[in-house]
């Protein structure tokens, strides 16, 4: 799939000290896991193109741009289904909570939440 070639092409393009074009292809992996709602994946990509010299490579910015707003709206998506059913489901709360590094109230509420009920 698209996001394995890319991360198969990062591996190579960073093995041979080649900064710019691992990072474009650390981007195109975000780009694609971001689209199928891997936020998990999308995120780690996006720390590995943050972690990577972009010199000579700014042109692909917008790409960035793009993964990352890939990303908030699955988080976004995962947010609103929460606030709508009024009951955080408690997996999708927490994977926002890993994600994001955020202690919300109402991931804290669906995780009391299932606590009481088992």
């Amino acid at each position: 799939d698209a996001a394995e070639a890319a991360q198969e092409a990062e591996l190579v393009w960073a093995s041979a000290r080649l900064q710019g074009p691992a990072r474009w292809s650390a981007t195109i992996a975000a780009l694609a896991l971001g689209e199928v709602g891997d936020l998990e994946g999308a995120t780690l990509a996006l720390a590995r193109v943050d972690a990577r010299d972009g010199t000579g490579f700014r042109l692909f910015e917008p790409e960035v741009h793009r993964a990352r707003a890939w990303v908030a709206l699955t988080l976004l998506g995962a947010m609103t289904g929460l606030f709508l059913t009024g009951t955080p489901s408690p997996s999708v709360a927490l994977e926002y909570q890993r994600i994001s590094g955020e202690g919300s109230s109402w991931s804290a509420n669906a995780i009391d939440e299932t606590r009481s009920v088992s």
